[in-house]
C-alpha cells in the first residue's frame, strides 16, 4: 500500500462515519439506487481496455466483499479477515461479463439493504473493516455507496462520433464525482488542521486546491488515487 493510499484510509473512516451519521436504512436504499442510476450508464459505455476491466472488477470485489461483512453483522456469515480480491471475477473476464456482474452485485446489495429494513435489526451493530476499523451496518452501506461513486472517474467511455458533446446528464454525474472527491480532501485538510500537523495540513490543502483547479477538465486528482 503506497503512502497516498495509507493517508486516504487514515481519514476515510471518520469521513464515512460523518457521511453516515443520522442516516436511516430507508435513506441508504434510496442512495444506493441513485448512485446505481448515476454510474451504470458510464460503466455500460466503458471502453474495452485493461484499465477499465480492472476498475470495474475492483468495484465488484469491493461491493461483494463489503456486502459479506454486512451479512456477518446479520448473523448470516462467519467473519473472515479476507480481502476484496476473493470476490472479484477472474482477471481474464471479458468486459460484458464484468458490466453484468457489477449490475448484479448492486442489485444484491440493494436486496440486502431491504432485508435489513424488513428485519428491523439494530443497524448500529459493528463489523471490522480491514483498514478502517469497526463500521456499523449503516456505515458499511455508505462505504459501498461512496466507493464506486468516488472511483467511477477511473472508467473511460467509448469514443464515438460526437463524443465530446457531453450530455447534461453526464455532466451532472461528472460533477457529483468531483464534488465527492473534493469533500474527502476538504475533510482531510480540516482534520489535519485540528491536529496542528502543519506540514501535512499544507500538503492536503495544496492537494485540494490542485483538485479544484482540474474540475473544468473533469478529472479530479483525488479520485485518481483510488481507495480500498
Amino acid at each position: 500500500m503506497n503512502v497516498m493510499q495509507k493517508m486516504i484510509d487514515f481519514f476515510l473512516r471518520p469521513y464515512t462515519r460523518r457521511r453516515a451519521q443520522g442516516m436511516t436504512i430507508e435513506q441508504v436504499i434510496a442512495d444506493l439506487e441513485a448512485t446505481r442510476d448515476e454510474i451504470m450508464p458510464r460503466i455500460d459505455r466503458a471502453q474495452d481496455s485493461d484499465a477499465n476491466r480492472e476498475a470495474i472488477n475492483h468495484f465488484i470485489g469491493i461491493e461483494r466483499w463489503a456486502a459479506n461483512r454486512i451479512r456477518v453483522a446479520m448473523g448470516q456469515a462467519e467473519f473472515e479477515l479476507d480481502s476484496n480480491r476473493r470476490y472479484r471475477l477472474p482477471d481474464a473476464a471479458p468486459l460484458a461479463e464484468l458490466q453484468s456482474a457489477f449490475r448484479t452485485a448492486r442489485e444484491e446489495t440493494l436486496e440486502l439493504a431491504r432485508e435489513v429494513q424488513r428485519s428491523g435489526m439494530d443497524t448500529s451493530a459493528k463489523v471490522e473493516h480491514n483498514d478502517l476499523g469497526p463500521l456499523t451496518v449503516i456505515e458499511w452501506f455508505v462505504y459501498i455507496r461512496d466507493h464506486s461513486a468516488r472511483e467511477i472517474v477511473r472508467v473511460r467511455e467509448k469514443q464515438v462520433q460526437g463524443w465530446r458533446r457531453t450530455s447534461s446528464a453526464c455532466q451532472c454525474r461528472q460533477r457529483l464525482c468531483q464534488e465527492h472527491s473534493l469533500q474527502v480532501w476538504d475533510h482531510v485538510a480540516r482534520v489535519l488542521k485540528k491536529l496542528n500537523s502543519g506540514e501535512l495540513a499544507r500538503s492536503a490543502r495544496s492537494f485540494t486546491r490542485s483538485s479544484e483547479s482540474t474540475q473544468a477538465a473533469g478529472l479530479p486528482r483525488a479520485a485518481q488515487a483510488g481507495t480500498a
